[in-house]
């Protein structure tokens, strides 16, 4: 089930080696819609995602499960507050629910702002002023849900907390919100110019940049997985690595294997 030919055109020369590329991007190009959902119709059953952790937890989730679940986060979220535009930094280490939150903020038209959980208190407050960050998501593991509410009393601006698989004071449990979401979501009208992602630069030689990518950033990692990492259909793609570009797999309508 290739369904990034929708989105391209490849040229190969006659030793098969990729020698154009053309995206072709629809305007109202969104990622959680046009490839999440799109697989869930055409192949609801096809594995999406493996994942396992130190701990031996062992869970598999198809192309259906991962849309049925970004549709009742997406819900979660919009009952919440979150709205189209709103910024939303998002720390889950390689949690699970990386791979159905993210998508439901793409849906919701919401920016995403995926950033690792080493960030110190300071880095924390310093993004939430730079990007203007409005809710926060963070991982059960260590003291990352810790660490953004003492951000959150510095920074008023950040309304919400939000953290999976635990309760914690002054958090809110998103998981359990999610259990009880609806799973029929509504869509929000996004446009393939409009931004889906910000990423934080390293900061090596100042502070890191905010820099903004629009949804046809996810389209831009076929060339990704298609030609460079070579994945290929019905295939495990094994990932190691923090969970910041999980649509380069996707786009390209394979598996991955991911490791929390």
């Amino acid at each position: 089930m290739q369904l990034f030919k929708n989105f391209c055109t490849p040229t190969v020369n006659k030793n098969g080696l990729l020698v154009d590329f053309q995206l072709n991007v629809p305007e109202s190009y969104n990622f959680g819609y046009d490839v999440v959902d799109e697989m869930a119709r055409l192949a609801p059953c096809d594995r999406a995602l493996v994942y396992t952790n130190p701990d031996k937890v062992e869970k598999t989730f198809t192309f259906g499960d991962i849309s049925r679940l970004s549709n009742k986060a997406a819900n979660a979220l919009k009952a919440q507050g979150v709205k189209k535009g709103d910024k939303v930094l998002v720390i889950l280490k390689r949690n699970y629910e990386y791979w159905y939150i993210v998508p439901a903020l793409h849906k919701l038209g919401a920016v995403a702002i995926p950033a690792t959980n080493m960030l110190t208190v300071d880095d924390i407050t310093y993004r939430i002023e730079t990007a203007d960050i409005r809710f926060a998501i963070c991982t059960p593991d260590g003291s990352t849900a810790e660490d953004m509410l003492e951000a959150a009393a510095q920074k008023r601006q950040l309304e919400s907390v939000f953290v999976v698989r635990r309760d914690l004071p002054g958090a809110i449990n998103l998981t359990k919100l999610i259990d009880s979401a609806d799973e029929s979501f509504t869509p929000v009208d996004t446009k393939a110019e409009e931004p889906m992602l910000i990423y934080f630069t390293s900061g090596t030689t100042g502070y890191p940049k905010a820099v903004v990518h629009n949804h046809t950033y996810s389209l831009s990692h076929i060339i990704t997985a298609k030609y460079w990492q070579n994945v290929r259909e019905n295939g495990l793609h094994l990932t190691v690595a923090e969970t910041l570009l999980w649509f380069t797999i996707l786009t390209a309508s394979h598996r991955t294997s991911c490791c929390g």
